[in-house]
């Protein structure tokens, strides 16, 4: 599964992680919560599915769901005329665009608190397009630690995805076998 690798992974003096909270940030926003490396998915698959979590700072904006003030109308690459440019001016230091990319970072991390705090998992695991951005990586960070209780931000690991782009495929690769074995 996506975060399989980092569930699973046994480095000297470190507890292995067994909940997590993966969140893909990139042209969409989209997430799992995965409990030994097994993403948890609801009815009709849609756990995870936080791109469309109301906000105030996204409030009158459309989005593409049907409702409006949604995260993803304002935290997502989407927002941004063109996705390439934007990450290429923001890792090379464009102050306004590093900014704005810090700022998305933020909504995503307060919008994450909240299930941080509720089901307090060992750890949050961002990916997407977004989470090679530090200054995206950064917001969701402090975002975080300013709003989840210190006792769970106290162990909780907050990583960017090692897969990048590829995470989806990783898991994909993972679970399709085992569920191709299941249904014969």
């Amino acid at each position: 599964a996506i975060g399989e690798s980092v569930c699973r992974r046994r480095l000297e003096g470190v507890t292995p992680i067994d909940t997590l909270i993966y969140i893909k940030a990139g042209s969409a926003i989209g997430g799992a919560y995965l409990v030994d490396g097994t993403p948890l998915v609801g009815q009709g698959g849609l756990a995870g599915d936080i791109s469309h979590i109301p906000i105030e700072a996204a409030a009158g904006r459309p989005c593409k769901c049907g409702n409006v003030g949604c995260l993803e109308t304002i935290a997502s690459a989407l927002v941004y005329e063109n996705n390439a440019q934007l990450l290429a001016a923001a890792r090379g230091g464009v102050p306004e665009v590093a900014t704005a990319i810090r700022q998305a970072g933020t909504l995503l991390g307060l919008s994450v608190a909240h299930l941080v705090s509720f089901l307090a998992p060992q750890g949050v695991i961002v990916g997407g397009a977004l989470s090679a951005v530090d200054a995206f990586s950064a917001g969701v960070r402090a975002a975080l630690h300013q709003s989840c209780l210190p006792s769970i931000m106290e162990n909780l690991v907050i990583e960017s995805s090692r897969s990048g782009r590829d995470a989806a495929l990783w898991g994909l690769s993972t679970l399709t076998p085992q569920k191709i074995s299941k249904e014969n």
